[in-house]
């Protein structure tokens, strides 16, 4: 087995930690096999329902997370090292590391994760720019 699951009271079982679909599907399918054979339940076919896929991007480039002026984010680095940013359109949230690692959360299909991807790339773009535009109109200092 891949990932972990959890067993509810209700009968439901969450599947964490897998990399695909069919590797949660099977590890589910594994936790009711080993219920079914201990005898404390009665054998059922699992169906399995992607709730939120969570994934790694990772930018070539640090992010200047002073320059990130999005609505809806939250940095504060006093508190946590990553900006946190909700989304509307995919409905996703991300942390935005300076490293350039992004965390995305809350998505529930490929389709959705990779419009995410795209939507945070080109805010971490935007940025980028914008600091990159700062520090050329800022003068240099020259020590004699």
């Amino acid at each position: 087995m891949h990932g972990k699951t959890t067993i509810f009271p209700s009968g439901k079982l969450i599947s964490v930690g897998t990399k695909t679909r069919e590797q949660a599907t099977h590890g589910l399918q594994e936790t009711v096999d080993t219920l079914t054979q201990a005898n404390l339940i009665k054998p059922v076919s699992v169906t399995a329902n992607v709730r939120n896929i969570v994934a790694l991007l990772t930018l070539p480039n640090p992010i200047p997370l002073e320059q990130l002026e999005e609505p809806n984010s939250i940095y504060e680095p006093e508190q946590f090292p990553a900006a946190i940013l909700k989304a509307e359109n995919p409905k996703a949230t991300y942390l935005i590391f300076n490293s350039g690692k992004i965390i995305i959360s809350g998505v529930k299909t490929d389709e959705e994760l990779e419009k995410a991807a795209e939507a945070v790339t080109r805010i971490a773009a935007r940025a980028e720019r914008e600091s990159q535009d700062k520090t050329s109109l800022q003068p240099s200092t020259k020590y004699i």
